[in-house]
């Protein structure tokens, strides 16, 4: 039996994935730069410099120093994830979690995989994954790779009694070989006392009733991925925004919030003002390529989107986002290459196969096809939409919407 292919026929349900928790690429963050311009060896010599009265840093000089050191001592455009803090306090370990991913961020030589738009709470689900908790390499090693890294970062803190040691370490996610160390002694100042001490309770407050652009971006993303409550969670980028105009971060959530609402026009707004403020992120790029193609303008879609793979040749994301715009032209073949790559990048992620199965399809090669499909359902078995349309190709040759 032949395949039978509905008239007006579409790619699977979910089209075009934008940056949430199936990207692994690092959001765009407002070009700032704390180490003005700096070398990562002259920002050490900086650091030191600012804590020489009392000859320790304190903890923000120490995780500055702890990722210039890290950021000399790897490749250019590694991917790289910061996945855990041993320490007391789970308030210390997130903080030092997004100040050394600010930091490594900071001179762009490194791929920083942004943990936001990972969804820890199925990691939590899945291995017991306690963020400030001692974690074995092969769990920190697993975490990695669903984060889509080349190397995970991790940290400790040690209490010396006149002071602590922060300590960190760089694992390679194929090998577990470690590929770098940095430690230094941290200052016992009020600020990380306060770290320490703070409660999750006191944290949850602060989210609740937020002063800041950060605060307002942390509770918008709390709202953007874990309630999706997007007007909500637009409102709160939007306050984030008017406090802090150059913080492109918060123009890029709610450009993910108003896409979530099919508000395209609102959503090509705001990843065009986050690439003004910082050029440099093919995530963005990837997004708003995806978005171009809702539109049906896949000139401009393939444009960004091919813009997203020079920056970042090892995005899956954006590979499926450009195959997803060649089925609409009906390039096929192309298509094809490019879920191909998506697939060797990134093979634990379901809607590749489900694409690259609706491809077979127009190939003409069922087998192939049916093949995908059953990949599909392997990596997401209880979802009875992949289940009917494997059954439907398998057993009666139609393609189902």
């Amino acid at each position: 039996m032949g395949i039978i292919v509905p008239k007006h026929a579409c790619p699977p349900l979910i089209f075009f994935l934008v940056f949430s928790i199936l990207s692994c690429s690092t959001p765009p963050h407002a070009p700032i730069n704390v180490f003005n311009g700096q070398s990562s060896v002259s920002v050490i010599e900086q650091n030191a410099a600012e804590d020489a009265e009392s000859g320790i840093p304190s903890i923000d000089n120490a995780i500055k120093q702890i990722a210039a050191t890290i950021e000399t001592r790897l490749s250019q455009d590694v991917r790289i994830a910061v996945v855990n803090v041993s320490s007391p306090s789970v308030v210390f370990s997130d903080y030092v979690i997004e100040e050394l991913i600010m930091a490594l961020m900071q001179n762009q030589k490194l791929r920083v995989v942004d943990r936001n738009a990972f969804n820890f709470a199925f990691v939590n689900t899945e291995i017991n994954f306690q963020l400030s908790g001692a974690i074995s390499d092969e769990t920190q090693v697993s975490i990695g790779k669903m984060m889509g890294a080349q190397s995970i970062m991790t940290a400790s803190l040690i209490d010396l009694g006149d002071a602590y040691r922060l300590r960190a370490a760089v694992l390679n996610v194929e090998t577990m070989a470690r590929e770098a160390t940095a430690s230094t002694d941290v200052q016992k100042d009020s600020r990380i006392t306060f770290l320490l001490t703070t409660t999750e309770l006191q944290t949850r407050k602060q989210i609740e009733t937020p002063e800041t652009a950060y605060d307002y971006r942390r509770r918008g993303n709390e709202y953007l991925h874990d309630r999706k409550e997007y007007d909500l969670a637009i409102a709160d980028f939007t306050s984030a925004i008017r406090l802090n105009p150059l913080d492109a971060d918060a123009y890029f959530f709610r450009a993910l919030a108003y896409t979530r609402k099919d508000d395209f026009d609102k959503a090509l707004s705001d990843y065009t003002e986050t690439l003004r403020l910082n050029p440099k992120y093919g995530a963005v790029y990837a997004s708003r390529g995806g978005v171009y193609a809702q539109k049906n303008d896949y000139r401009n879609a393939l444009t960004d989107l091919s813009e997203a793979i020079k920056i970042d040749p090892n995005d899956a994301v954006a590979y499926n986002n450009r195959a997803l715009t060649y089925i609409y032209t009906k390039d096929y073949t192309l298509a094809l290459e490019d879920l191909n790559k998506s697939i060797s990048l990134d093979p634990a992620k379901p809607i590749f196969f489900e694409n690259r199965a609706y491809v077979y399809v127009h190939l003409k090669d069922k087998q192939k096809a049916v093949e995908d499909l059953e990949k599909a359902y392997v990596r997401d078995p209880g979802n009875e939409f992949i289940h009917n349309r494997l059954i439907n190709l398998r057993d009666y040759g139609l393609w189902r919407e």
